[in-house]
């Protein structure tokens, strides 16, 4: 028997480490505003390396700017003057590699004028230094539905991976409705229908290569939807994982 069961263990240390993936959603902050020249998140703890992944909605026809605390470079997901009712512009950005640390934040400022804005932003832990894979952003949902969706994406390029999908809206109800769809986590939204400005972000941990598509349920109105997957990065067990001992 002990033959045996030394065989054995031999066997499981000649097999490769085991991996897996680590993504998860370390951070989540939202804001609103009926009326101002600009809006910035609540303040966060950030750590350095992660990415973050940002959605604004407004009814402003300006330009605009996104900045960080931490002076990171913002890359534009589905950043767009829209107007499928009130809701004039949408930006859905991420931020990868971010500065991090204590006290820090997000801004949205427009060219000009006193917007109704609201925002979502979500920090992710675990991914890629290079962590972008597919998106499916910039659908249109119109004319009017309760149940908008991003559409399927392309596969993703590796099974471990964490999909963030953001959805703005021109719902008049107050407060307005933003479920996420089945298999989502909703992190955040923004249901003040008073300013036709409404916003949720959700997001999903996939364990396989497949395709994506961002689901919601909202009061009838039309919408912009978005989804983005990002590599999660491998982490290796401790050295002593497959240690098993044999008593005499």
């Amino acid at each position: 028997m002990r033959k045996i069961l030394a065989g054995l263990v031999l066997c499981l240390l000649a097999l490769p480490p085991l991996t897996w993936a680590a993504a998860s959603v370390a951070n989540h902050v939202t804001a609103s505003t009926t009326g101002a020249g600009s809006l910035t998140s609540p303040t966060f703890t950030a750590t350095a390396g992660n990415t973050l992944v940002v959605g604004v909605c407004s009814n402003s026809t300006s330009s605009r700017s996104i900045t960080t605390s931490g002076s990171d470079t913002v890359t534009g997901i589905d950043t767009v003057n829209f107007t499928p009712g009130l809701v004039n512009t949408v930006d859905f950005v991420y931020i990868q590699n971010i500065a991090g640390g204590a006290g820090y934040s997000v801004t949205w400022t427009p060219g000009g004028g006193t917007p109704a804005i609201s925002m979502e932003v979500v920090e992710l832990s675990g991914v890629t230094t290079t962590p972008l894979d597919v998106t499916q952003a910039g659908i249109n949902n119109s004319p009017a539905t309760t149940t908008p969706s991003t559409g399927s994406s392309s596969s993703t390029t590796q099974a471990d991976e964490i999909a963030v999908a953001w959805i703005c809206t021109d719902s008049a109800a107050n407060p307005a409705t933003v479920t996420a769809g089945s298999g989502w986590t909703l992190s955040d939204s923004q249901l003040n229908g008073a300013t036709s400005v409404v916003s949720g972000m959700e997001y999903k941990v996939l364990s396989s290569t497949q395709t994506v598509d961002g689901t919601w349920t909202t009061d009838s109105a039309t919408s912009r939807t978005g989804v983005v997957t990002f590599k999660a990065s491998a982490s290796t067990p401790p050295t002593n994982f497959y240690r098993l001992r044999i008593q005499p």
